[in-house]
């Protein structure tokens, strides 16, 4: 299992997403994965799609997030943290006009660039790093 702050993603869940059954906590069978439904018009959709690939092109908060031969489409932040450093996050979608995965990356209190860190310089690399080995096997 994949753990975070001691909450675990479980193979089940991976297996439903691909088509398969998952468990709940006690071994039950969750219904099976309902085809998705669009809930707002393509056009708001293509719209929100070149935002969010703006923000990964030249001159954008994420262009860390690039992978050579993907358009990704993402949103940088970085937010205040009365407890010290900012927290930095980059969420994004790949490939951008054909999306396969979906991506959240939170660094809290700044990783290692402590109260220099934003979401553009520490989370979008990493994030291009996850999504260079889902897409590209490295």
């Amino acid at each position: 299992p994949i753990e975070s702050h001691r909450r675990h993603a479980c193979p089940d869940f991976v297996s439903a997403e691909k088509g398969g059954h998952r468990r709940g906590h006690a071994g039950e069978h969750a219904p099976a994965r309902q085809e998705p439904r669009r809930v707002f018009p393509a056009s708001v959709a293509d719209g929100v799609t070149a935002a969010l690939s703006a923000v990964t092109e030249e001159g954008g908060t994420g262009g860390k997030a690039v992978l050579d031969g993907y358009r990704v489409a993402g949103k940088t932040g970085t937010a205040q943290n009365d407890q010290g450093a900012p927290h930095a996050w980059f969420i994004g979608f790949a490939p951008a006009d054909s999306p396969k995965y979906a991506i959240a990356v939170l660094v809290e209190n700044g990783g290692d660039m402590g109260s220099e860190a934003t979401g553009g310089r520490v989370a979008a690399p990493m994030a291009s790093q996850v999504l260079s080995t889902l897409l590209l096997g490295r």
